[in-house]
């Protein structure tokens, strides 16, 4: 695997000419809202695939739980097994996709969603024994710029936050421990890159790289598996969590 030499200005470069050529002109619903409408977007974690391939809660699920705390919640999940950034542009762009209108009404309506995306278009091509390039972070970088532009185009109210992906393979013993110094200079660019264009656009960066990486036997105990017990899925719910109340003085839009 070949690592990555190009700095991060050209990854900005690229969201900048993404981000110029979309107009944020569609309004979001102003009808007051009692309850908190909570949409997550992403990937098998947001899905809640466990470290032994089971379906259980993932952290928008505790995350909805500690929402509770603060009032109503009306949350609407679309992380899906599988998906890359393509799939969730796809979803918010084609109309003949099952997901897209509820997705597109869930979102108009919501106060707050996450997202986690990014990471199986890396892995993917590390796990089938091929190079990761930099054309391929470039190209998920510039998805996920897309697909932020989108959920602001939709409701430019909604406070959203992006979660920054860890070592899925802290592992000594992994079989993949060999591609693990690579892997993580790519999920640096990546996260480093996301953050900046999460702060032009007004998303909220929500890191997990140290979180995880500081409990990593008890929140990945697969060594060959990118997901997270339900411990490590809580812990990720109390970041986002921790964010929110940072970030909001009130949940709910007025």
């Amino acid at each position: 695997m070949k690592l990555f030499k190009k700095p991060l200005a050209f990854f900005l470069s690229f969201f900048l000419l993404i981000f110029s050529l979309t107009p944020l002109t569609v309004s979001a619903n102003s009808s007051k809202q009692s309850a908190i409408n909570y949409v997550s977007l992403g990937d098998s974690l947001a899905a809640g695939i466990t470290p032994y391939k089971s379906i259980g809660p993932g952290y928008p699920h505790y995350l909805t739980e500690l929402l509770k705390s603060q009032g109503n919640v009306n949350p609407s999940y679309f992380g899906v097994p599988g998906y890359t950034s393509s799939d969730v542009i796809q979803d918010l762009t084609d109309p003949s996709r099952p997901n897209h209108n509820p997705m597109k009404k869930a979102l108009r309506k919501a106060h707050i969603v996450t997202i986690d995306i990014g990471a199986i278009d890396v892995l993917a091509k590390m796990q089938a024994g091929q190079q990761i390039t930099h054309a391929d972070i470039k190209n998920t970088v510039n998805n996920v710029a897309k697909i932020l532009v989108i959920i602001k185009t939709i409701n430019p109210k909604a406070k959203v936050y992006v979660m920054g992906y860890y070592n899925p393979f802290p592992h000594p013993n992994s079989l993949y421990a060999p591609y693990v110094p690579t892997l993580l200079y790519a999920l640096q660019q990546y996260n480093q890159s996301v953050e900046v264009i999460a702060s032009f656009m007004n998303v909220t960066f929500v890191p997990t790289a140290h979180l995880v990486q500081a409990n990593y036997v008890n929140y990945l105990p697969n060594p060959n598996d990118i997901h997270l017990s339900a411990e490590g899925y809580q812990a990720i719910a109390d970041a986002f969590f921790n964010a929110i109340k940072s970030n909001q003085t009130s949940l709910v839009n007025k």
